[in-house]
């Protein structure tokens, strides 16, 4: 007897829809409502509430007659399927253990699996394409959410196919990858870079070139761009006649530090750490070891042999100099190339980070993580957030976090027995002889040789960067020599320094004996140029240590310094720590080392003062970020040390850079300032703070910033703390950006009036005081009287202010005054002007390549569309500025333009869409804690809540309560208004729309 064999459904969405029992298609199920709700089911699995179904699906009609309907889409499918379906009063779903295919699992199996190319032959194109539903638009966002996510999980394993196909060198097979990769989203510039790379190593370098102007070309006719400066920089390469074939340029491509000297050895380890890597339960893995011991090349090593695991990327993160968790979240945005929005969003930096990495696969190498224990938790928020990520870690310690896997690194195998020499082909030997022979071309060893070295490496344990410095001294001393200084200084170490960590007696050793072999003049430079944090330029050198070039390269010789291809000079850290506790033994030295970096690093800053708010604040900002870490050395060695204008000028130098590219990190920048001037004058025992013009000034930047943030009761505080103690001490400059503050803060609390008081008064006191940050409070001016609804003045102050701007060169300000006069215009019904202040903000921010102040150009273009009766413009700059705002990560632009879109929509009469996109706003501001927001999506709610029969009494009820909230501004209430004409308000409700 045969047994019997449940028949098989087969459920096909990629592609389209197709349904089939046992290979036999199903033609119809009676309605297209029924076949949606068997694709629902059986991708979301389990049983579903009759009520989500009907909600999903009968959005417009009323509780009943949206269950009747189900009942009977659901009898249609009973009917056909009722081997797989189980209905009952309450839930729907696939019957368990039914014998259903579904091309989705199938296709994410054989991807999960690493079955590509099987996967590839179930993918047939999008998620329900051309499977369309009128009035459905809960079901058209779950159909486009499911369609975005099969596509990256598609694109994913294709993006890693090709990085594979990269290393074992198949360029044809990558080539195959990347066509169907394009299929998929044409406008993935990462797939199209290594659509030039594989043509360049399969030797087309013709083609790769023809391809670059084809990626051009496409992103200029779908997104009116250019391709990114990665994208333009490999196209430069291959120009020049590169062929990025080797690992530096695989390094450089994959977004690693390109070593300027071979790697030696580690094979075991390699194997390993690699293993770890593309270990699925191990997100978090940790190398640990002293300083010296070569983690940091070990890593870089193991991520060039495990990149092609990652669709968007590997990212190296250096971390020396990264002083708390902003400056992580600082750090690791620079390093992925995400640019962190600190004007417009309300949103801090650590969230619009993780928002940003929460869909992608990248594996990123933090380098130098033991000074960062307390910020360890980012990285857990991170893996928590984002379940593509993968962290690799170098530390002198582990960070004892759940999760954490450790990988301790030592020295290179050496000989434990008395007599016995290091092998011929291992490591540490290898090391040593190639290292020397930079040094000394025509060095070679013998076979006594070799037993110094073996003795040279053991009395180091093996340290890389001890072997290194080690065979520096080859051309100057005979390697018994090199041995017997390295001894004795150990032998002194172990008997005499107890308190030196065992691990470092040898590398101390190295450093001694490198020393006593310097003369006094190079002592004397080695010394003061280990002052420089993150490193210095040749200038620096000169106007800090007063060394010239030759006696840099003197030192660069005995392997204490190092140039990277920007001109930069290095210092290893252990090696700088060393310089400063020489330095620091002579006082004197000491204190006027440290005198001259302020004082080289207080001019550098206010040389680029006036720039950074200038037509050359770009090149400002970037020269700024370099030296970062010299400047707050300098800042904390001036706080401590100096009094009175000079540590006033550096602060406000430090400012102008904050205010116009990090308000986050200079908030707490500004915090730490004062909390470290607190703690010294109170050790000095002077306890009257408010008397200290240092003290002071620190905390009135730090408050201008917050109220910048919208942080309005932190900054309140303390700019009515300061208020009076400025007046008193005469400190004009820093006075006028207190009542400014404090004009700001009144803004946001809607006390519009007392708000305008404020800032003319910082105005006029900061344009005589000659703060250079004065321009900004005219912004703010603006922003007051619209909000007010003064619309006029408004525009007369925005107006002075982009004239201003412009005079400076400052074309951030510009942008963003032209921007904010093209509300006002709009506030006065002037929308074919506003649009035209609007589009010159908008040919700015894409000129200075600013994409947050794109998308805030095109959502208020979208606005004043909106006002014109422009409806379908309306909802496609809306949709414009979206879509920058969404690949941004920026929530606060995301909901505005949700909003602007939904207006769009009530246009149309498009209510349904409309609803949807308010909702969603609504949802998202109440996430953010944005009340401006909330009531912005609320007004719009309103607005579309008139449109339905039954709804129009709560609607007018509702765009009351909106009319009277002292944080809604005026424009959002003329922007309702207009939906409510036809019905008969109390006056003061359309008075209150006029306000």
């Amino acid at each position: 007897m045969v047994a019997w064999v449940e028949k098989m459904l087969e459920i096909r969405v990629l592609g389209g829809f197709d349904l089939r029992v046992n290979g036999q298609a199903l033609k119809d199920l009676g309605s297209r409502k029924a076949e949606a709700i068997l694709v629902y089911l059986a991708m979301r699995g389990g049983m579903c509430n009759r009520n989500v179904l009907a909600a999903l699906l009968w959005p417009e009609s009323p509780e009943n007659q949206a269950m009747t309907s189900l009942r009977v889409a659901l009898s249609l499918l009973h009917r056909e399927l009722a081997d797989y379906l189980e209905v009952s009063r309450d839930v729907v779903g696939i019957k368990p253990g039914a014998n259903v295919y579904l091309d989705v699992t199938d296709l994410e199996g054989k991807l999960a699996g690493g079955e590509l190319e099987q996967a590839l032959d179930v993918y047939q194109g999008d998620f329900l394409q051309g499977f369309n539903i009128r009035d459905c638009l809960d079901f058209e966002d779950w159909r486009r959410l499911q369609q975005e996510r099969v596509n990256e999980v598609v694109k994913h394993g294709l993006h890693s196919a090709i990085s594979h196909a990269i290393e074992i060198e198949d360029y044809q097979k990558g080539q195959d990858f990347i066509r169907r990769l394009l299929e998929i989203d044409p406008l993935d510039e990462q797939a199209h870079r290594k659509c030039m790379l594989l043509y360049v190593l399969d030797g087309q370098r013709a083609h790769a070139l023809e391809h670059y102007e084809k990626c051009q070309d496409i992103l200029q006719a779908e997104l009116g761009v250019e391709p990114s400066q990665e994208t333009q920089s490999l196209y430069t390469q291959i120009l020049q006649g590169a062929r990025p074939g080797s690992d530096t340029t695989l390094m450089s491509v994959f977004h690693l530090p390109v070593p300027q000297t071979s790697f030696i050895g580690r094979e075991q380890e390699l194997v390993q750490i690699v293993t770890l890597i593309t270990n699925p339960t191990c997100r978090l893995l940790t190398l640990t070891g002293p300083g010296g011991i070569g983690k940091t090349r070990l890593a870089i090593r193991a991520v060039t042999k495990s990149f092609h695991n990652y669709a968007d990327g590997t990212y190296f993160v250096p971390l020396e100099g990264i002083a708390s968790v902003d400056y992580l979240v600082h750090a690791i945005a620079d390093a992925i190339q995400f640019k962190i929005d600190s004007l417009e969003t309300q949103l801090d930096s650590k969230h619009q980070l993780l928002d940003y990495l929460k869909n992608r696969s990248i594996l990123l190498l933090l380098d130098g993580f033991e000074h960062l224990m307390i910020s360890a938790g980012l990285l857990s928020e991170i893996l928590g957030r984002a379940p593509h990520i993968k962290i690799l870690v170098t530390s002198r310690q582990k960070l004892d976090l759940m999760g954490e896997w450790i990988f301790p690194v030592t020295g290179l195998p050496v000989p434990q027995n008395p007599g016995e020499l290091l092998p011929v082909d291992s490591s540490a030997l290898r090391l040593f002889t190639e290292r020397a022979q930079q040094a000394n071309i025509e060095f070679e060893y013998s076979e006594v040789d070799r037993s110094c070295i073996t003795h040279i490496c053991w009395l180091v344990e093996g340290m890389p960067l001890g072997i290194e410095l080690a065979a520096a001294w080859t051309p100057v001393l005979s390697l018994k020599e090199i041995s017997e200084e390295i001894q004795n200084n150990l032998d002194f170490l172990n008997t005499d320094k107890r308190d030196v960590d065992d691990k470092h007696h040898s590398l101390r050793a190295t450093f001694d004996s490198s020393w006593q072999l310097l003369n006094e003049s190079q002592r004397d430079v080695f010394c003061k140029l280990s002052i420089f944090q993150g490193g210095f330029d040749r200038e620096a050198a000169v106007g800090v240590a007063r060394v010239s070039i030759s006696q840099i390269t003197g030192i660069m010789d005995r392997s204490m310094l190092s140039r990277v291809h920007t001109g930069r000079f290095f210092m290893h850290g252990l090696l700088r720590q060393y310089g400063i506790e020489k330095l620091k033994a002579s006082l004197p030295s000491w204190d006027e080392t440290c005198n001259q970096h302020c004082l080289y690093y207080t001019q550098f800053l206010t040389q680029r003062e006036s720039n950074l708010l200038g037509d050359q604040m770009y090149i400002a900002s970037d020269e700024v970020r370099k030296e970062m870490d010299n400047i707050r050395f300098a800042v904390n060695w001036a706080i401590v040390h100096w009094e009175g204008d000079k540590v006033r000028k550096i602060l406000a130098g430090l400012l102008a850079f904050y205010a116009a590219f990090g308000w986050y990190e200079g908030k707490d920048a500004f915090m730490n300032i004062a909390q470290t001037r607190r703690d010294t004058l109170l050790s000095q025992n002077v306890l009257d703070l408010e008397k200290d013009p240092i003290y002071l000034s620190a905390c009135t930047h730090q408050a201008f910033l917050l109220c910048n943030l919208g942080q309005i009761e932190e900054s309140e505080t303390i700019s009515r703390k300061c208020l009076e103690p400025l007046s008193a001490l005469g400190l004009n400059s820093e006075l006028s950006e207190c009542i400014h503050n404090l004009g700001v803060n009144a803004s946001f609390r809607g006390e519009y009036e007392l708000a305008m008081e404020q800032l003319e008064r910082a105005i006029l006191l900061g344009k005589e005081s000659q703060n250079s940050m004065w321009p900004t409070y005219l912004l703010w001016l603006g922003h007051a009287y619209f909000l007010l609804g003064e619309y006029a003045r408004g525009l007369e102050s925005l107006q002075k202010c982009y004239e201003i701007f412009e005079r400076l060169g400052n074309y951030w300000g510009m942008a963003f005054a032209s921007s904010k006069m093209g509300l006002a215009a709009d506030g006065l019904g002037e929308f074919d002007k506003a649009k035209e202040y609007h589009r010159q903000a908008l040919v700015i921010f894409e000129k200075t390549n600013n994409q947050t102040g794109k998308g805030y150009a095109l959502s208020r273009m979208s606005e004043s569309a909106y006002f014109l009766e422009e409806y379908q413009q309306a909802v496609q700059l809306a949709a414009e500025g979206h879509q920058i705002f969404k690949s941004l990560g920026h929530h606060w632009g995301i909901c505005t333009t949700l909003c602007r879109l939904g207006f769009g929509y009530v246009g149309l009469g498009e209510i349904t869409k409309a609803d949807g996109c308010f909702r969603e706003a609504l949802k998202q501001s109440r996430n953010y804690q944005t009340v401006p927001l909330c009531l912005y999506a609320l007004a719009g709610m309103a607005a579309t809540m008139v449109h339905v029969q039954g709804q129009v009494e709560p609607a007018v009820e509702l765009f009351q309560y909106i009319q009277y909230h002292p944080q809604t501004p005026a424009l959002c209430i003329q922007q309702t208004a207009r939906w409510f004409t036809h019905i008969n308000l109390p006056d003061n409700a359309h008075t209150a729309g006029l306000r």
